[in-house]
């Protein structure tokens, strides 16, 4: 063999060898396997993800799906991977767990899985304050509890909040509406749903989940009555 027929073969068997090397780093079949998720960020409730399992064995059979709902099985590739397409969210916000459980074929892995929490449906900003016309209980005060919602900087109307005013175990409710400002306001006392007394309150403000928001509470600040 000549010298330049030499370097050539020894040239071919370097990236030969670089190409199989590359291969098995990329996709270490079986060692530590992931899960990416593209589209999830301010996802509407039955809106689809992709998903990709990665590193896992050949022929791995891979489930993935929301804790009590949607879910799908896929076979991993020769490269160790599964990708699914428009798996869909949960119909009501709220957090979620998507899973992936590995299944027949995943050797170690199998009996094993992955999971991430993601928020599904538009998370709400707000904010709640509890005031009172006075801190003497003789003069019967009243309990005024008022607060903002908004998504991003847009003030959110219409919308139903739960407004809760605790007291120790003693809890009393008020359904009220935001304006076209995203304000809202409850009154306890006085008649208002509550008798208040010496002791130390505070407010929950509850919004449920539905088809386009998250849900969320927010406690105030407390107030205490001498």
């Amino acid at each position: 063999m000549s010298f330049n027929k030499k370097i050539i073969a020894a040239s071919l068997a370097i990236v030969s060898s670089l190409t199989v090397a590359n291969t098995a780093q990329a996709y270490p079949a079986g060692s530590a396997p992931t899960m990416s998720v593209s589209n999830y960020a301010n996802l509407v409730p039955g809106q689809g993800l992709n998903v990709v399992i990665a590193r896992v064995h050949s022929g791995c059979s891979v489930t993935v799906g929301w804790d009590g709902g949607y879910y799908e099985t896929k076979t991993a590739s020769n490269l160790g991977r599964a990708s699914f397409t428009n798996v869909t969210s949960p119909s009501t916000g709220g957090r979620y767990d998507l899973f992936a459980s590995f299944g027949a074929g995943c050797f170690s892995d199998q009996g094993n899985g992955l999971t991430r929490s993601i928020v599904v449906g538009k998370q709400l900003k707000q904010s709640a304050v509890i005031k009172t016309s006075s801190r003497n209980a003789v003069r019967l005060p009243i309990f005024t509890a008022t607060g903002k919602i908004t998504w991003g900087v847009t003030p959110v109307s219409g919308l139903s909040v739960r407004v809760v005013l605790h007291k120790g175990a003693n809890s009393y409710t008020k359904t009220v509406t935001t304006n076209s400002s995203g304000v809202y306001s409850a009154t306890f006392g006085r008649g208002n749903g509550a008798t208040i007394t010496a002791g130390t309150y505070r407010v929950t403000a509850v919004i449920d989940s539905d088809a386009t928001y998250a849900g969320q509470n927010i406690d105030s600040p407390s107030v205490r009555i001498n």
